[in-house]
């Protein structure tokens, strides 16, 4: 076998080698790669069963957050919660929508399920007070 077709085969013999374990680990510790930095992050699970019916009372507190604390540096990160299952595992989320609001990659706050925006709102609200 040339050295040529040797090369064209060897991403497939690692992708063969990766076991699920370590792709589960990979996808959440990418994921979690974009979070670097000081200040807050915020990550939001969604799901389309709802057509976004639920969603928008989480976007709509994060909104309300935002013009209430704008000296606050919080990045807001969306996910789809079956394109990414592993963050929801990582994160013991099991209701959706979910927000998870993340300090040096640590969870301070996670809220999970159907709730109101100002649920939401009064929930994370004392988290920016302090920070």
């Amino acid at each position: 076998m040339s050295i040529t077709k040797l090369f064209k085969l060897l991403p497939l013999v690692l992708l063969l080698l990766i076991s699920s374990e370590d792709l589960h680990t990979y996808q959440v510790s990418h994921a979690l790669s974009l979070f670097k930095g000081h200040g807050l992050h915020t990550i939001v699970l969604a799901n389309d069963f709802d057509h976004g019916n639920n969603d928008k009372q989480y976007y709509y507190a994060l909104l309300m957050l935002k013009d209430h604390f704008p000296d606050k540096d919080c990045d807001v990160h969306i996910y789809d919660a079956k394109r990414q299952p592993d963050l929801a595992k990582e994160f013991n989320v099991n209701q959706y929508p979910a927000l998870i609001l993340l300090s040096d990659n640590q969870a301070i706050k996670t809220i999970q399920g159907k709730h109101s925006w100002s649920h939401i709102y009064n929930q994370i609200e004392p988290v920016l007070t302090k920070t």
